[in-house]
């Protein structure tokens, strides 16, 4: 639960801060010399091509041996659901859909709510949920 809290409270803050990206590192991530130039122009791309976003997942596993397909024009995927997000960023329009879901009130794991905000989730319990 503690867990589950400190990314809500995190989410929560970056909003009051007016940040534009909240990048969420887990413990035991392992950020690479030039994850965040890579990062950035992944954000620039995305831009560039009028596409709006809400997460990107930086270092994550799969659920699924299924093939991603890949955004036209960017080196990046259209995720599926993961079972694992050891970093991800966040758009200001991506906390704001966090903050104002009900997570707070259905805690679970959030390796779990990221990807049941944007593909089919494998547990009906967490399709269930009202967040």
């Amino acid at each position: 639960v503690a867990a589950c809290l400190s990314h809500f409270r995190l989410w929560q803050k970056a909003l009051r801060c007016d940040l534009d990206v909240c990048i969420v590192f887990e413990d035991d991530a392992r950020p690479t010399a030039d994850g965040l130039r890579r990062f950035q122009a992944e954000v620039d791309c995305l831009t560039s091509l009028g596409v709006p976003w809400d997460l990107v997942y930086l270092h994550s596993s799969l659920y699924s041996k299924s093939e991603e397909p890949k955004l036209e024009g960017c080196n990046l995927l259209f995720a599926g659901h993961r079972k694992w997000a050891g970093a991800y960023a966040l758009s200001r329009r991506g906390l704001q859909k966090l903050t104002s879901s009900g997570y707070e009130n259905c805690i679970f794991p959030v390796d779990d709510f990221l990807p049941a905000l944007h593909s089919f989730h494998p547990r009906p319990d967490v399709r269930e949920l009202p967040c």
